[in-house]
C-alpha cells in the first residue's frame, strides 16, 4: 500500500496529455448494445486536490440533457483510490496468481473497511510480486453520495479498467482506462456509452498506450495525422 502511495504521488506531480473518446450506446435487440456517435477529446490534464482537463480539441457529436460528463473525472480513473489507500481504510484478500502482460502477478480483492471515511476504491488489483507494484485495477469508487438538483439522485462513479505500462525499469506510468454503462442499466440521468481514456507521458508527446484497439474501441485520429506512436 505504501509503494502504491508513491506511485501516486509520481503521477500527481506530472502534467499528462490525454485523448478521451466517448461512444454512445444504442439498444439493439435483446438489449444488446450497439456502437453510435462517438465524441473526441484532446487535452492536458493537470492533477490535484481539483484536477483540471484543459481541453485542446474537441468534436461533440452528441449531446445530454439531464447530465454531463466530467472530463476530470475520466483522467481520475488512473488512480486506485480518490483518498488514500492505506490499511487502516482498505482490506485485502488474496485471490490467487495470474499472469498479466506475460508477467506473474498476485491478484487481491479490495473492499473498504466499515468504519472508513469517504470515497473508497471497491473491486480488483494485479500486483506484481517483486517490487509491489499495482499494474491493473479493475472496480469503482463507493460510496454513492446523494445530490438533491435537479431531482433527489445519487453522485454516479463509473466502473473502470485503468491498466499501467512500464516504460522505464520499475517506472510505471497510466496507459489507458476503460470505463461506460451497458444499454441495461442505463436510464434517461445515466446514459449508454462506452470510453476510452488514453494518456501521454509529456504533453504533446507520443501516446502510451500499448494497444490500437484497447477497450475494444477504434482509434480515432483528427484529419491529417496518423497513428503516430501506436504500437
Amino acid at each position: 500500500m505504501s509503494h502504491e502511495e508513491k506511485e501516486e504521488s509520481a503521477i500527481l506531480s506530472k502534467r499528462f496529455g490525454m485523448e478521451i473518446v466517448l461512444q454512445q450506446l444504442k439498444r439493439g435487440r435483446s438489449n444488446h448494445s450497439l456502437p453510435d456517435a462517438v465524441n473526441f477529446y484532446k487535452g492536458v490534464v493537470t492533477f490535484g486536490k481539483k484536477t483540471k482537463f484543459r481541453k485542446i480539441f474537441a468534436k461533440n457529436n452528441w449531446g445530454s440533457f439531464w447530465w454531463r460528463f466530467n472530463l476530470g473525472g475520466f483522467a481520475e480513473m488512473c488512480f486506485l483510490d480518490p483518498d488514500h489507500f492505506d490499511g487502516r481504510n482498505d482490506k485485502l484478500q488474496y485471490s490467487g496468481e495470474e499472469k498479466l502482460r506475460g508477467r506473474l502477478c498476485w491478484v487481491y480483492r479490495v473492499s473498504p473497511k466499515v468504519y472508513s471515511k469517504g470515497w473508497r476504491f471497491e473491486g480488483i488489483i494485479w500486483v506484481l510480486p517483486g517490487d509491489l507494484t499495482i499494474i491493473r485495477f479493475e472496480g469503482a469508487f463507493r460510496p454513492l453520495r446523494r445530490i438533491d438538483w435537479p431531482i433527489p439522485v445519487e453522485e454516479y462513479w463509473f466502473h473502470f479498467n485503468s491498466w499501467r505500462k512500464e516504460i522505464n525499469p520499475g517506472v510505471w506510468v497510466p496507459d489507458f482506462t476503460c470505463t461506460g454503462m451497458d444499454v441495461g442499466k442505463s436510464n434517461f440521468l445515466e446514459p449508454a456509452f462506452r470510453a476510452r481514456i488514453r494518456y501521454s507521458n509529456e504533453v504533446g508527446g507520443t501516446l502510451i498506450a500499448s494497444s490500437d484497439n484497447a477497450c475494444g474501441m477504434e482509434i480515432v485520429n483528427l484529419p491529417g495525422e496518423s497513428n503516430r506512436g501506436e504500437r
